[in-house]
């Protein structure tokens, strides 16, 4: 009934974007009828809790030095669009947390060419780790190609409880509307 593969996670610079699908035949039903209100808010709910859920998993499973990624993870308001419901996570105040999730440079699915970050933006963790600056760091990085992914997000969509909970939702608005009876 839902899908939710790689495809499903859209990555901005600041956001992240997670669209759940296959709920098409729900959405059509609830357009002919006249419980379409009832329907899209109790499907907004439902989403609303899975995106909070969604929201510790992502919180635990986030890379941690400073604690700002972490503490930047947030679940906006779902929206039920005509693709499908989406879940957005994420902050504009971290603007590392994309290459945290997706890697960068020879190092991210597909490679990209060699990343060399510049060295005065890792400055700050350098000090914290014990390199002298963060040019040395950014050396590193660079003759590596880049950043790793940590794909933190990518994990926690995948657990089992995401799609078993949207599922029992779409279920129970089905019952609960009587769409199961026309």
């Amino acid at each position: 009934m839902m899908h939710c593969g790689p495809e499903a996670i859209e990555t901005m610079p600041f956001l992240v974007k997670l669209t759940l699908t296959g709920a098409e035949d729900v959405q059509k039903a609830l357009s002919e009828f006249s419980q379409e209100i009832a329907g899209a808010r109790y499907m907004k709910n439902v989403m609303w809790n899975i995106g909070r859920m969604l929201q510790k998993e992502v919180r635990k499973r986030a890379p941690v030095d400073t604690g700002h990624l972490r503490d930047s993870i947030n679940v906006r308001e779902p929206a039920l669009t005509s693709q499908g419901l989406e879940i957005s996570v994420g902050s504009e105040l971290v603007k590392y947390g994309a290459f945290q999730e997706l890697g960068t440079g020879l190092l991210t699915d597909p490679p990209r060419k060699r990343h060399w970050p510049p060295g005065a933006a890792l400055q700050g963790w350098a000090i914290r780790h014990g390199f002298k600056s963060g040019y040395v760091v950014a050396a590193i990085i660079g003759r590596r190609g880049g950043l790793r992914p940590r794909h933190f997000i990518r994990d926690s969509v995948r657990e089992d409880w995401v799609v078993r909970d949207f599922n029992v939702g779409v279920r129970t608005m089905i019952l609960r509307l009587g769409l199961n009876k026309r």
